[in-house]
């Protein structure tokens, strides 16, 4: 009976079974580079196994310690007995450690696995005749066949995109145990979420406030781990102090306000709530004030790591920076520890 893969620990997030010739300079280079700007921890073996070998135990247990195993099936899949013993193990996985199997079908009909004509049953033809073990083999690619997976077709960045943003959504674990133990976590949880404005243009600060020890980081921490991934890029800043990081002071304004330096136009503070000794707020700009952003933005660090760059690529005129690189980005900043609203 399989585990279920939320109780399991992993050591990479995806495993990719695919055919090198087919593919390994083009789908899934292009997948790799997007799940690794994603965040998403990933195992591509570029390793090339010697004809008539075996795959090493060290690829099989980077197969057992992978919660989602991406196959990509195309066209010469089945020619390598390699990728057979991959497929073989993956869905030995998915049966007894609940591993999550998702397989993609690169411009071939599920249909070639589950009734293993063409290629396929060329293929495995061929591996019968060398006494290979084949009838593990053909179960695989039957049961693969029968899961519900992706078909390549359309635009390849948008067909990418909508798996890389399903793997995102089934790497948001639940609230941990940790966090239950936090009073009405998901009351909290539920409560923050409703005051994010997530459909909104607009640029929205939301503040959570209360004693020490009451839960504040820990809230954070579960509100990023389940949004982070609806937004382009994001970031988590721990312990953030009034000496490091300039806060913006409150400000009567409307949002409507034209002013372009200081304070960013805003709305008046919103009290939105006190549960359980944690309170929250919001601010809502109509814009962005580049001058404000660049302090709020701790200079160089935190646009390293939401535009995912090196710091030393961050240079010159910051204000321009976020004009040209985050108009058009969704883009989530979480500050922990801090102190003070006024600066």
């Amino acid at each position: 009976m399989a585990s279920s893969s939320s109780s399991q620990s992993w050591e990479y997030d995806v495993f990719l079974s695919f055919r090198g010739t087919d593919t390994r300079n083009t789908f899934v280079d292009h997948l790799y580079s997007i799940l690794v700007q994603q965040g998403i921890y990933t195992y591509k073996d570029d390793q090339t196994l010697p004809r008539g070998e075996t795959i090493g135990p060290s690829l099989l247990k980077a197969i057992e310690e992978s919660h989602i195993a991406v196959i990509v099936f195309s066209e010469n899949y089945a020619d390598s007995s390699w990728c057979l013993q991959e497929l073989a193990h993956i869905m030995k996985c998915k049966d007894e450690r609940g591993q999550v199997v998702m397989p993609i079908f690169y411009h071939i009909d599920p249909s070639e696995l589950r009734k293993q004509k063409g290629k396929y049953g060329e293929a495995l033809a061929k591996h019968d005749s060398e006494n290979k073990n084949v009838e593990s083999w053909k179960k695989a690619l039957v049961d693969a066949g029968n899961l519900s997976g992706y078909v390549a077709d359309g635009p390849e960045t948008i067909f990418i995109k909508v798996i890389v943003d399903t793997i995102s959504n089934r790497l948001c674990a639940p609230i941990s145990s940790d966090n239950e133990d936090l009073v009405a976590i998901k009351t909290h949880l539920q409560a923050l979420k409703s005051k994010m404005e997530m459909e909104s243009d607009d640029v929205v600060m939301v503040g959570i406030w209360g004693v020490g020890g009451a839960g504040k980081t820990t809230l954070a921490s579960a509100l990023y781990d389940e949004i982070s991934t609806k937004f382009d890029s994001s970031c988590f800043i721990k312990d953030v102090r009034p000496s490091d990081m300039p806060h913006p002071k409150p400000s009567s304004r409307a949002s409507g306000s034209s002013a372009c330096s200081g304070t960013p136009p805003r709305l008046p503070r919103i009290e939105l709530g006190i549960v359980d000794g944690l309170g929250w707020f919001r601010w809502s700009y109509g814009r962005i004030n580049k001058a404000w952003f660049a302090k709020i933005a701790k200079g160089n660090f935190i646009f390293s790591l939401v535009l995912k760059l090196k710091t030393e690529e961050v240079a010159g005129d910051v204000g321009r920076l976020i004009k040209s690189r985050f108009r058009c980005k969704k883009v989530l900043m979480v500050l922990d520890d801090v102190d003070h609203l006024d600066n």
